[in-house]
């Protein structure tokens, strides 16, 4: 999630607001693990290019998912399927990605406002 900063390029964001509530990402060992509030939800997978595949699990099921990023990394939709229809793809997920939050300070004839 890091690699950015290192200059190797946009990666995935630690977190991304979706309609399933925020996902947060991060890397464990050579994969990489989301995990969001819906039914607990959790996500493993390992990124290749912009596309992070892997499976999908929830309290009430669970499957493959393929979830593919904007080439900057701030957006990504995603396609699913469920253990026991693995030919029907679902494609109704998207996120964006969170923005850090960033302090500012304004000097003012009051003084210094933060």
């Amino acid at each position: 999630l890091d690699a950015e900063a290192q200059g190797a390029g946009p990666t995935i964001a630690p977190e991304y607001y979706t309609q399933y509530g925020v996902i947060t990402f991060k890397h464990e060992g050579r994969q990489i693990v989301g995990t969001y509030p819906h039914e607990n939800g959790k996500i493993i997978g390992k990124l290749e290019g912009n596309e992070l595949k892997g499976t999908w699990r929830q309290n009430d099921g669970g499957g493959a998912i393929v979830i593919t990023f904007s080439p900057d990394f701030s957006t990504f939709t995603a396609r699913y399927n469920h253990a026991g229809t693995p030919d029907r793809w679902a494609t109704d997920w998207s996120g964006m990605r969170k923005p850090e939050v960033q302090a500012r300070e304004y000097q003012t004839a009051w003084g210094l406002i933060k």
